[in-house]
């Protein structure tokens, strides 16, 4: 296809590789789906180091001055990179959200927002203002200062022209809430992750349990530690860094569990994958989590795990994988105690096993070309 006649497109994000995380890689492979089908496209995100190895235009906007310069200078980005575009598509509402979808606005240019996630209940969970789950979260009382969030947001969803959804679950809270109207939004799952598989790995002959993610309040691994306690046969394995890591380790050891349960050092990917492919079981308990990339990756290797209820996945895989309730400790508790029968285990990875995971980053290209063809 001729420059002349490419299709160009802006994708607005947090972060983008070498940054690690999930809306980094999906950002980068929805980006190399998107060029393969002959659209030119440009990523503004926030960094200090070069753009991935990929036949794109990736301007970084320095995370090391003061918000409102970042925020401008992304602003300023995504202005004059969306003269030509036929759309902005952004990747959350505040961070790429508020700039991205500004400077769309000024442009005249179709905007898509895709929310993996919810901005608002993070932070009210965050600050202490709640610490009940999402959906729950929106019925509650808010305060002065949640309301403006409220208002801000609905504003911003308003100004949007396709509001995209990655599970059924969030596209129902948000049309409840924010009064969405049913064809300004739109369900693109997410894929199942490429994977490698054996890497190297033996079956850990102990029952252990891993979590590998961010250690902050909403991820509810106290809960976890505290089930575990009269379940001698299991340990429980977490890794990551955050905020909580130090609470995390008193917990432990006021339960006397050292022997048990372990805080490591956060892993790179391939060694999680690693860790993933040898664990009896991995643990997604999180107090809301939509739709946890661990859980598609652990159903892609064939790997046991457990999920909160939560979220996103619960209506798609109810048949297939075991949820816990993440506010019930005795939940959880009974869930671990559980997977521990072994006829229950045995049945339970031949269940994962028979769940398509086919669906690819070449899926919701096309889907999102048919989306942005649509507009």
């Amino acid at each position: 296809m001729s420059d002349k006649n490419k299709k160009k497109l802006i994708l607005a994000t947090g972060i983008f590789p070498p940054d690690i995380g999930g809306p980094s890689t999906y950002v980068f492979e929805l980006a190399k789906e998107l060029t393969i089908k002959g659209w030119e496209i440009v990523v503004v995100a926030y960094g200090d180091e070069g753009g991935a190895n990929l036949d794109l235009k990736v301007i970084k906007i320095s995370r090391k001055q003061n918000i409102i310069f970042r925020y401008l200078k992304y602003f300023l980005a995504v202005l004059k990179y969306s003269k030509n575009a036929q759309a902005v598509y952004v990747f959350d509402l505040v961070s790429s959200g508020i700039p991205g979808v500004l400077a769309a606005a000024l442009r005249r240019k179709k905007t898509l927002a895709r929310l993996g996630g919810d901005f608002l209940w993070e932070k009210a969970f965050s600050q202490n203002w709640t610490d009940l789950p999402l959906e729950k979260y929106y019925k509650q009382k808010k305060s002065f200062k949640e309301k403006v969030y409220f208002f801000l947001n609905k504003i911003f969803l308003k100004i949007i022209s396709k509001i995209v959804f990655t599970t059924s679950w969030t596209k129902k809270i948000y049309k409840e809430n924010y009064k969405i109207k049913e064809k300004k939004s739109v369900i693109i799952k997410n894929p199942f992750p490429s994977v490698q598989k054996d890497l190297e790995t033996k079956k850990d002959v102990r029952k252990k349990i891993i979590f590998a993610g961010r250690l902050i309040k909403l991820k509810n691994l106290d809960r976890v530690i505290k089930a575990i306690v009269n379940i001698k046969e299991l340990k429980f394995d977490i890794y990551g860094e955050g905020p909580e890591k130090e609470n995390l380790q008193v917990l432990i050891n006021d339960l006397d569990l050292a022997d048990r349960v372990s805080v490591n050092k956060k892993l790179k990917h391939k060694d999680f994958m690693r860790k993933l492919q040898s664990a009896y079981l991995v643990i997604v308990p999180s107090i809301t989590e939509v739709s946890p990339n661990t859980v598609l990756e652990c159903i892609k290797l064939g790997v046991p795990v457990i999920a909160t209820k939560e979220g996103g996945f619960f209506d798609y895989y109810k048949d297939n994988l075991i949820f816990i309730d993440p506010m019930n400790t005795e939940d959880v508790r009974k869930k671990l105690h559980l997977i521990l029968k072994r006829d229950v285990y045995e049945a339970y990875r031949e269940s994962i096993k028979s769940i398509d995971s086919d669906r690819s980053f070449k899926d919701v290209a096309g889907e999102v070309e048919g989306l942005l063809n649509s507009l």
